[in-house]
């Protein structure tokens, strides 16, 4: 828009309005959001300054300030960015600060940025996931109110039968706008508050977010604050619901336990417990021991049933108190269930006959014994986890922080046999808030034994539920629970972790067999659980390697593998460190308790949303932190050895099938290896290749080269070194005497106590590679797949194969490109279908490269080209004056035919009875539901969204929004039917004695749309030039009449798309509404049968436009008019020009299938 448009016209502000009787529930919206690109500043294990004075903030500030380039944001951006969250990590003195991006004072959903500072002031990391100059991106507005964004939400996820169910409490305050309401499906208030959402790297929509709490789950749609959608809707419940019972191994595991750790070194004053303590597992390690007075004076200092601190009435007698409020749930309804006392009384007392239990007769027998277990260890779990670092101000759950830091009112609240009553049934569940907002744990009943079992006495399920809570406040921060939303997270692997470090007894070896929720599966101690293989650094038993993770579940098998590798590590630390009965020792003592340390710390340093790679940097940089790295080589050795080595790689943290694996070690902890994997040399040239000596050398070491082969010269850059790591140069020079083939020549280094070999094996090349032989697809092939297989027979001297596939001929649009040493190529990356596409390939190897013939074949499936497309600058479209446009569609909606008609001067509809759209200005658009599907491209919608420039788009929010000037590459990003696409405006202000109206009509069989009297825009003092088009969608056979009467402005764009790119790269299918005459046959006619031989036309077969016309009701004359230029009635589609300006006036257009 032009500024002297702005200037001159104040445009009314949209109101959205909601027809209720939409089926929402057939609503499917796609899911628009992505995170914005994420970029490190990071040395491995290293920090990125040395130590500073002064004050953490302003150390990190002035970093980020000085490396904001490679932050990927500007001064702007930082200057508008916020600190959510900040503390400092007690063990480690590291400071750790969370940010995210605002513009305009909204949040930038997705956003993060991290900046972590050393005791000493060294900056350590950070990392930024920003939209660069955000405020620049935003490319909408805030159309709706908060009460219709939530209206729409709710209807179209199915909640909300009528406007009435949602009622404001509470108006908008700050700058997010933030609203409250009672809903009623809501369990609480309904809080909705503006924010903006990343939908492409240089994109920002404005939205709504509204969070809903659910009975035991809470909910937040993100809903598209100018058009109502709802992008995508987040569940904050995660779920750990599991399969029937798996194989059991032939090995048992020691029950021997330590419940003294509790009894004896704690005294029998205080409260009491009769409970399955650590490191019992479940019951099936021994019977319930009675614990006294457990709570931890550091992390508890009140004891676990104080809420406040404070002599004011904050004591419980019951399982309620600061950490937790735990109660037993059967009915659902979120309160304390009736008839079973959990009341300790003044002593505090939770043994004896107030928690009854005979595990024989079943979990409704169990309710009191079942609450105060999940009571018990909800509260150890706060404390040991307390001690090493999830406190208070790192976002810990307490219902007071008694001076400890900002957030508390958020304490686990814990439900013994949730929906037993139901029953619910072989799950358990963690709800992940931010700080602040408290967390429901829930503890399922099992049925997979008779008679069934209880989750509240499996300590594990406990514990990784509440790792939950751990692993989702620590990464990113205590106030951002959605940086484990990505696929490669490991959010399950340290779930997992924290219960098995937990129930870990001092009996237990490395190769001990641990399985995950043997006892509620009915498993005994050994069984395989819930995972694909238990717990143990056997490869026999588990081999599960970073290898795997493309094949593995999600979000469960992720987990699985990490804490795979996790527990690999655990064991080295105790093999290298001891085992500690007692994690209240610290990490100073044992290595189970510094596992556990390294990996809480590693969470805080981890950027949000982390891959596999990204999780063992924070650990090795928190090793650095918090022992000055006295164990790189030992965490090295562990992730190495089930793939995660030096040279692995995670590619996009939000794929788990992109990471590559690998076994190798960093040269720091080797004694060195060469590097890269080029071995080859040409015949008579020089090569040089690079061997890294490893930091396990000292003194002075000797280099030297053994059995070289005659024929070259070999020598080392270098042959005596002191410091290490270092690098030495093996030179090939020389090399005509070696024919071709594999020679080796061993590299020897010596220190006077060690001496290693390392043989270096290369290959001699002759010549450059002759060009390969193509195979398949064979020359010309048709309906080949669109994820083809390449295939050529061997290249003489051919070692690495380059697959080029190209639009053209001359591969000058090349639009796939992969690599390869075998003489096989799969694609994993789609092609187009429908259309022809050019394949080479290029045989290399270190004399040089050849490039063999290119070949053609076609994809399967139709053409991509739209089904009818009528635009142009300087398009006369007053030549649609009076006349009457039908798109019609083929019998499985995948294409249409086009024909125009002579109008009557008459609208085909009256609009007499139609909703006239009130306050429908420029740039403006409406949200109509419909009452039944309309199917458009072999999708049926429910509603779609009608745009003031004469346009309607469905099954998403437009990403254009709605721009005022027609454009084809515009047209084809979204499903869209296009009436009259110009700069119109219904809310002119131009001097018009007619003013323009919008109306629209929903009847039994069709939906109605009219623009009357609408102008396009004109500056003031123009003459306004109106448009009068009808627009009708017949939901029976999905046909589109467009009707027009007086047209004045002379360009616009008409037709329709699918929602796929511009295709053909451009080829799409341009007619002029002049060059079109009436159609004297009923409309639509059969695309499926060939007009020349009345045979069934083979969709799936045509390769170009096929396109058949006549000029009288004589289909058999315009065939022969037909053939007289194409024989088979196939078409360029680049040749339509030359048809169009035939006597022909109806099209047939094969089109998608």
């Amino acid at each position: 828009m032009s500024i002297l448009r702005r200037l001159a016209i104040l445009r009314p502000l949209l109101v959205f309005c909601i027809l209720w009787s939409v089926a929402a529930q057939d609503i499917q919206k796609p899911q628009a959001y992505v995170i914005p690109n994420q970029k490190l500043t990071n040395r491995l294990a290293q920090n990125l300054t040395g130590p500073q004075e002064g004050d953490a903030h302003e150390i990190a500030m002035r970093y980020l300030n000085e490396n904001a380039d490679g932050l990927g944001v500007t001064a702007t951006d930082l200057a508008n960015a916020v600190i959510t969250s900040a503390h400092v990590s007690p063990q480690s003195g590291v400071t750790h600060i969370y940010m995210a991006q605002e513009v305009d004072g909204l949040r930038v959903l997705g956003s993060s940025m991290s900046i972590h500072i050393a005791r000493d002031g060294s900056v350590i990391k950070a990392d930024a996931a920003f939209i660069e100059q955000g405020a620049e991106k935003v490319d909408s507005r805030f159309e709706l109110n908060a009460l219709v964004a939530t209206l729409a939400g709710a209807r179209q996820m199915g909640l909300a039968a009528e406007p009435t169910a949602v009622r404001q409490i509470q108006g908008a305050v700050g700058e997010d706008f933030e609203t409250l309401f009672e809903a009623d499906f809501a369990a609480d208030l309904v809080k909705a508050k503006r924010a903006y959402l990343p939908i492409g790297p240089d994109r920002l929509r404005a939205i709504w977010l509204v969070d809903v709490p659910e009975s035991d789950d809470r909910v937040e749609w993100m809903v598209d604050a100018t058009l109502g959608y709802v992008i995508e809707q987040r569940n904050y419940k995660i779920e750990d619901s599991f399969h029937v019972p798996g194989h059991s191994h032939e090995v048992t595991r020691d029950q021997s336990l330590a419940p003294s750790l509790f009894i004896d070194s704690l005294g029998l004053g205080g409260p009491q417990y009769e409970v399955f303590p650590p490191p019992m597992e479940y019951p099936d390690d021994g019977p319930r021991v009675i614990v006294s007075n457990p709570a931890n004076q550091t992390a508890s200092p009140f004891g676990w049933h104080d809420e406040n601190g404070a002599a004011d009435g904050g004591t419980f007698t019951t399982t309620r108190g600061n950490n937790t409020h735990t109660f037993l749930d059967r009915n659902n309804d979120r309160a304390p269930d009736e008839g079973v006392s959990l009341d300790g009384g003044v002593n505090l007392d939770f043994t004896g006959s107030l928690v009854p239990l005979n595990l024989n007769l079943g979990p409704d027998a169990n309710q009191a014994a079942a609450a105060v277990n999940l009571f018990f260890w909800t509260n150890y779990l706060h404390d040991i986890l307390y001690l090493y670092g999830f406190n208070e101000t790192a976002g810990n759950y307490q219902n007071t922080n008694n001076g400890g830091g900002p957030g508390d009112g958020d304490p686990v609240l814990a439900r013994a046999q949730a929906e037993a009553d139901r029953p619910t049934l072989n799950n358990a569940t963690f709800l992940i808030t931010t700080d602040g907002v408290p967390a429901f744990m829930n503890m399922y009943v099992w049925n997979y034994t008779t008679p069934r079992r209880d989750g509240s006495f499996s300590n594990m399920i406990i514990a990784h539920e509440y790792a939950h809570g751990l692993s989702t406040r620590l990464t990113g921060g205590r106030t951002e629970p959605n940086c484990l939303r990505n696929t490669e997270q490991m959010g399950e692997g340290w779930s997992d972790f924290v219960g098995l470090v937990l129930t870990a007894k001092a009996s237990d070896t490395r190769t001990t067999s641990r399985g995950v929720g043997t006892y509620v599966q009915g498993e005994d101690a050994n069984g395989q659980g819930i995972r694909p293989a238990p717990y143990t650094t056997d490869m026999q038993l588990n081999g599960a390697t970073y290898e795997d993770l493309p094949g593995a579940t999600i979000p469960h098998g992720v987990g699985y593998i990490w804490a795979t590798m996790l527990w690999e590590l655990y064991w080295d630390l105790v093999d290298a460190h001891g085992f500690e009965e007692d994690f209240t020792a610290g990490w100073q003592n044992g290595g189970n308790n510094l596992a556990l340390q390294l990996v809480i710390d590693g969470m805080k340093l981890q950027s949000c949303l982390p891959g596999f790679v990204e999780g063992r940097n924070a650990i090795l940089q928190a090793d650095q932190n918090l022992t000055g790295g006295a164990n790189q080589c030992l965490i090295w050795e562990a992730f190495a050895r089930r793939g995660l080595g030096f040279s692995a790689s995670e590619g996009f943290s939000g794929s788990t099938t992109d990471g590559f694996a690998s076994y190798d070690m960093p040269e720091t902890c080797s004694f060195g290896a060469f590097r890269g994997n080029d071995r080859e040399v040409c015949a008579g040239a020089d090569k040089t290749f690079d061997f890294g000596i490893g930091g396990l050398w000292s003194g002075t070491v000797s280099a030297s080269l053994v059995d070289a082969p005659q024929g070259a010269e070999f020598s080392l850059n270098e042959t005596t070194f002191t410091e290490f790591p270092a690098l030495v140069r093996l030179t090939v020079a020389n090399s005509s005497g070696l024919i071709s083939g594999n020679y080796s020549v061993t590299l020897r280094l010596d220190d006077g106590e060690t001496q290693r070999d390392f043989p270096f094996n290369f290959q001699v090349i002759s010549a450059t590679p002759t060009p390969v032989t193509l195979k398949l697809p064979s020359s010309e092939e048709r309906n080949v797949s669109y994820l083809p297989l390449f295939s050529w027979d061997d290249s003489s001297e051919g070692v690495e194969y380059t697959v080029e596939v190209s639009l053209n001929e001359r591969f000058s649009d090349i639009v796939l490109t992969g690599r390869t040493n075998t003489t096989v190529f799969q694609t994993e990356t789609p092609l187009r279908v429908g259309i022809q596409h050019y394949w080479r390939v290029i045989s290399s190897n270190s004399c040089g490269q050849v490039v063999s013939e290119g070949r053609g074949f076609i994809t399967q499936g139709a053409p991509d080209i739209p089904a009818q497309l009528f635009e142009g600058e300087g398009v006369n479209a007053t030549e649609l004056q009076n006349r009457v446009l039908i798109f019609s569609p083929n019998s499985n909606f995948s294409e249409y035919e086009s024909c125009i008609e002579e109008g009557d001067g008459e609208w085909n509809y009256s609009t007499e009875n139609a909703t006239v759209i009130e306050g429908f200005g420029d740039e403006d658009a409406r949200y109509i539901p419909l009452p039944q599907p309309f199917n458009f491209y072999g999708v049926n919608y429910n509603d779609f969204i009608l745009m003031s420039n004469g346009f309607i788009t469905f099954g998403s929010n437009d990403p254009t929004g709605s721009p005022s000037t027609e454009d084809i590459e515009r047209h084809f990003t979204v499903p869209r039917i296009a009436f009259f696409w110009d700069d119109l405006d219904p809310g002119s202000l131009a001097s018009d004695p007619e003013p323009g109206i919008v109306s629209y009509e929903i009847l039994d069989d069709r939906v109605v749309v009219t623009f009357q009297n609408v102008t396009e825009w004109v500056p003031l003092l123009f003459q306004p030039k109106p448009v009068n088009v009808q627009v009708e969608l017949f939901f029976d056979d999905g046909r589109i009449r467009m009707t027009y009467l007086d047209i004045a402005p002379v360009d616009c764009l008409v037709g329709l798309s699918d929602g796929r790119p511009i295709p053909n790269g451009g080829a799409y299918n341009p007619a002029r509404f002049d060059q079109s005459e009436t159609c004297d046959f009923a409309c639509p006619y059969d695309a499926t049968r060939d007009p020349n031989t009345d045979n069934a036309v083979d969709l799936q077969d045509l390769i170009y436009l096929n396109l058949v016309w006549h000029d009288d009701a004589s289909v058999a004359d315009g065939a022969r008019e037909a053939n007289d230029y194409n024989e088979d009635s196939r078409f360029n589609v680049l040749d339509l020009t030359q048809w169009i300006n035939q006597t022909g006036s109806c099209f047939i257009l094969s089109s998608r299938l």
